[in-house]
């Protein structure tokens, strides 16, 4: 039987012999959705979506279908919630504001993963998607708990990738890629070089190696150049335990001298109109 009858208006996403996604309206609610179809044989990494985890700042999934038949071969069926929004990387902030808002919501996000014991493993803007509810900017983490078959080669992205990934992926390692991102967030740039900038994954991997690491973090108001420089740490045991320590971080109440001299960047920031779309 065919899964994909119970659905129409497919608009093809992506279309390979391993993997394939659609946006679709489901016949009975009309509802729109995603699916996303993986081969069961495919040699690739893919992410394993559960319909219990149910947060906020994650995208939803209705359901999971371990075997389904699509044409001639079988796949693994994760029905998807649809986001209208646009990835980290392409979404522009109207100011400083909602951008700190944004990163306290994709935190709370990767440490609700943690607490359920899963690991992202691929964290980076193109998998936070800002949707708008009730006039707010929320940001949905998707494809989490990348999973890699046998016999596969980890697929990663190396501007996100901590020191220590080929020892495995862990919260240290999530870690780690948030603090790139806050990092991306603040200077437009990313702190270990990018392959959109010329740099190769090799030059990449290599200059999250060094020590010190050759970053500017004074770039960054605080709190965030404190959880920055603590999350890239190059010792993951250095790192923050968990994210509710970063929670913890991004609560507290600044003392006065921390909120002039932030009031003072934002203000910069915004006078200059540095508030870009990330490179």
């Amino acid at each position: 039987m065919d899964i994909l009858k119970n659905y129409h208006s497919l608009k093809p996403y992506k279309d390979t012999p391993e993997v394939k996604v659609f946006k679709a309206k489901e016949n009975s609610s009309q509802n729109e959705v995603v699916l996303k179809l993986v081969k069961k044989d495919a040699l690739i990494t893919f992410s394993k979506y559960s319909s219990l985890l149910q947060h906020k700042n994650i995208v939803k999934c209705y359901k999971t279908i371990e075997s389904v038949q699509f044409k001639n071969d079988k796949y693994h069926l994760s029905i998807l919630e649809y986001l209208n929004g646009k990835s980290l990387e392409q979404f522009k902030f109207k100011d400083c504001q909602e951008m700190v808002e944004c990163i306290l919501q994709a935190t709370k996000g990767v440490a609700y993963l943690h607490r359920n014991n899963i690991i992202h493993g691929d964290l980076k803007p193109g998998n936070i998607i800002v949707v708008k509810e009730q006039e707010k900017s929320t940001p949905k983490i998707l494809d989490y708990s990348t999973f890699f078959t046998q016999g596969t080669k980890k697929a990663v992205t190396p501007e996100y990738l901590a020191p220590e990934y080929s020892n495995g992926f862990s919260k240290q390692t999530d870690i780690w890629a948030l603090g790139c991102i806050i990092y991306q967030l603040f200077t437009g740039k990313l702190p270990f070089g990018s392959r959109n900038e010329g740099q190769d994954i090799n030059t990449i991997l290599k200059n999250s190696t060094l020590k010190p690491l050759a970053i500017n973090f004074n770039k960054l108001p605080e709190p965030y150049r404190k959880i920055v420089i603590k999350a890239l740490d190059k010792n993951p045991e250095k790192r923050y335990k968990n994210l509710d320590e970063v929670l913890k971080e991004l609560n507290k109440k600044p003392g006065f001298l921390s909120k002039l001299i932030t009031y003072f960047y934002y203000l910069r920031k915004s006078l200059k109109n540095e508030l870009i779309v990330l490179k």
